[in-house]
């Protein structure tokens, strides 16, 4: 029998590479709430609409991850650690976030084994303990932390009358700047300049060229609301798929064994690897694969 986990990574990773079509505008007051694809390799986060290429969130600034330089994220034998999930099971295991596909709907497939607790809590909890010989021994219960505020503003002024409501077609923009000329630009994005719930504002970022050239082709492929900024310096869409090509076979062998807990990927500058625990091992194995990896696991040491 196929392996499941082996199948979602090979689709996942065609899709990667494959050159996505627009799909029918989403409903922008969810993407707030929108969580990291589980077992998939994103061609970054975003969501492709008829009326225009948009992120999910505002890309962040990212720094890549690079074990020789802050060892402070690697669990080792004996740390003090802490996590938010979930507690499910007899015995209890602590659940890390990871989303599930429909093969494993309602399981908890990345967990690490806990003790220290009477009853299993309702909900998410926040859970500090330290970690020996592969359980959890939890000394203090905790409330989850809040969610991160996130930046939904539009990086331009409003032009003379303020921006429109309503939506655009943005078929020949994403055709221009993702198919045509990657090099020269990064993913486009939605802002928000009177709130979640308000107005949205197409963001293109020019990494190459001249800004005001191609602001004007811009604007005579997409007549919505459209901010163009200068980015020259960062990544452009052709570096970023540079970045994603060079790790994707090691990460793929890496996502395979399943104990290793590699249960997300994404990002844009970077590759965001989401794993339940960065073990010293495993440390030096992504050490070896890119520098431009950001490594985010869900139990680590508390500083």
């Amino acid at each position: 029998m196929t392996d499941p986990v082996d199948e979602l990574l090979h689709e996942e990773g065609a899709r990667w590479r494959a050159e996505q079509p627009p799909a029918p505008r989403p409903d922008v007051t969810r993407w707030r709430n929108r969580r990291w694809l589980t077992v998939a390799v994103a061609a970054g986060v975003v969501l492709i609409a008829a009326g225009g290429v948009h992120a999910i969130t505002r890309p962040a600034e990212s720094v890549p991850f690079g074990v020789a330089e802050d060892s402070s994220l690697v669990v080792r034998e004996g740390a003090e650690v802490e996590a938010t999930g979930r507690i499910t099971g007899t015995p209890m295991r602590f659940c890390a976030p990871a989303a599930t596909s429909a093969i494993n709907a309602g399981t908890c497939r990345f967990s690490v084994p806990v003790t220290g607790l009477d009853t299993a809590p309702d909900g998410v909890v926040r859970l500090r303990g330290v970690w020996k010989a592969g359980v959890l021994e939890v000394r203090q219960r905790l409330d989850p932390l809040p969610d991160p505020v996130r930046d939904w503003g539009t990086p331009c002024a409003p032009p003379a009358g303020g921006w429109r409501s309503g939506q655009a077609d943005g078929k020949e923009l994403h055709s221009y700047v993702l198919d045509q000329h990657p090099e020269q630009f990064r993913r486009p994005w939605a802002s928000f300049p009177d709130g979640q719930n308000g107005v949205d504002v197409l963001v293109v970022e020019v990494v190459a060229g001249d800004v005001q050239a191609a602001g004007r082709e811009l604007k005579s492929r997409y007549d919505g609301n459209l901010c163009v900024v200068d980015a020259a310096g960062k990544p452009s869409l052709k570096d970023q798929k540079g970045i994603r090509d060079a790790v994707f076979e090691p990460l793929q062998a890496i996502m395979r064994d399943q104990a290793n807990g590699v249960y997300g990927l994404g990002g844009t500058d970077t590759v965001q690897v989401d794993l339940v625990m960065l073990t010293p091992a495993l440390a030096e194995r992504f050490e070896r694969i890119s520098p431009a990896l950001e490594l985010r696991p869900w139990l680590r040491p508390v500083r």
